[in-house]
């Protein structure tokens, strides 16, 4: 296709998944498209592009009220919350000022870029649907191009009020060029509950990208800084805080306390949060251990790139947060996974890692943790090679292929 501008959606700097979406979607797009303009719609804008300023792309103004005042978005059950936001915006005529800019990035030549990891399902409330599906309404009335890169979808058991997003979800998603699911059973849904014809499968698009080049996507090299490991045994232990969603803080706290017990003396152990509200948990992990110099806590916030960088030291990696596997794996670093959806276990069987997949919706017993940390001491070498070779596979694709496709 002939675009001359792109509009990423669904980046942030919240979380290390989304960040690194971001990075890559600015990347692919600059490598097909050297001369196209980039904007990437956030929330606080104009903060982001001064704490970003290296980033080779201009940041919009992106929020729920925006995308609502932006399709028209009327619905009485929230018409007196957002009457008053669009009062007190229509005085300093904020929303008129981003419309306008909107009015002129959204043309026909333009493309929509979403990379949402998870925008669309009936466990989110209703307002985070019709936020979803505004924006390809409002795409839609603009004759814009809208692709949905690999992310996940569903379930759609929508009732009471959240019943008439299914009529969006008919009208709307059938406009967007392709919609790339990133598992099996988000396609399945899509396809099978709602007819649409518009559905691929596709792996992560941080796992799809060879390499970063630095240079497409920062005006100047950023500086990395992480911890140097200086052992030859280290394993990353990644705690998620929304595992408290299904077990108690006690439980959560004594699983990671026991899998920390459970490994080989020889091996320097590296508590990491891969976002933000992970590190009181981790904190609290840390305090079992207080008089261990073994288990080091990483307090640092590392960024994606940095992250990336720092699990290439590890042997491998005992974690719960989806991008964090991601990211390991994408290095060749095999991960002990606690997770509790689709997307974990279709990411461990698509690299033949269903053996490390230990699934909290099913309970996780301590004898079945430490045979996996025992399997895991005895066989990372052979795991890393196998993830070597269906990596290379996978890296053999790359959904942004799909934007040069007329």
């Amino acid at each position: 296709m002939s675009f001359d501008t792109f509009l990423i959606v669904g980046g942030n700097f919240n979380n290390k998944g989304a960040e690194a979406m971001m990075y890559i979607a600015i990347c692919e797009i600059r490598r097909r498209f050297p001369q196209a303009e980039i904007y990437t719609l956030v929330g606080n804008a104009k903060l982001e592009e001064k704490k970003h300023s290296n980033l080779r792309t201009v940041f919009i103004e992106d929020n729920v009220e925006v995308r609502r005042y932006l399709a028209r978005d009327f619905r009485l059950e929230k018409i007196k919350s957002f009457l008053k936001y669009c009062i007190l915006n229509m005085v300093t005529g904020d929303l008129k000022k981003i419309e306008k800019i909107y009015n002129q990035i959204l043309t026909s030549k333009t493309a929509i870029v979403d990379i949402s990891g998870y925008g669309l399902a009936s466990n989110w409330p209703i307002a985070a649907n019709m936020n979803y599906i505004n924006l390809i309404r409002y795409a839609k009335k603009h004759n814009t191009t809208v692709y949905l890169f690999p992310q996940s979808f569903g379930p759609f058991e929508y009732n009471n009020s959240k019943v008439a997003i299914e009529k969006y979800i008919k009208e709307y998603l059938p406009y967007c060029k392709t919609i790339f699911a990133r598992e099996k059973e988000g396609a399945d849904l899509l396809q099978n509950k709602y007819g649409l014809s518009n559905v691929r499968v596709s792996t992560d698009l941080v796992l799809e990208n060879k390499n970063l080049d630095f240079s497409l996507v920062f005006s100047h090299r950023p500086s990395l800084i992480y911890p140097k490991a200086t052992g030859k045994f280290n394993i990353a232990v990644l705690p998620n805080y929304k595992l408290l969603e299904n077990k108690t803080e006690k439980e959560v706290i004594s699983f990671f306390v026991k899998a920390i017990e459970g490994i080989n003396v020889r091996y320097k152990i590296y508590l990491v949060s891969h976002a933000h509200e992970d590190l009181e948990l981790c904190r609290k992990i840390k305090s079992c251990f207080e008089d261990s110099e073994r288990v080091e806590l990483v307090e640092q916030e590392l960024n994606c790139l940095e992250y990336s960088a720092f699990v290439t030291q590890m042997n491998f990696a005992i974690a719960s947060r989806y991008h964090s596997i991601v990211h390991a794996y994408k290095n060749d670093v095999p991960c002990i996974v606690l997770g509790w959806a689709t997307k974990y276990v279709e990411l461990l069987a698509l690299f033949e890692q269903n053996n490390y997949m230990l699934d909290i919706r099913k309970g996780v017993g301590e004898e079945k943790l430490v045979s996996a940390i025992k399997e895991m001491e005895e066989r990372y070498l052979l795991e890393s090679q196998k993830i070597s070779s269906i990596r290379k596979v996978v890296q053999g694709q790359n959904c942004f292929d799909i934007l040069m496709e007329e």
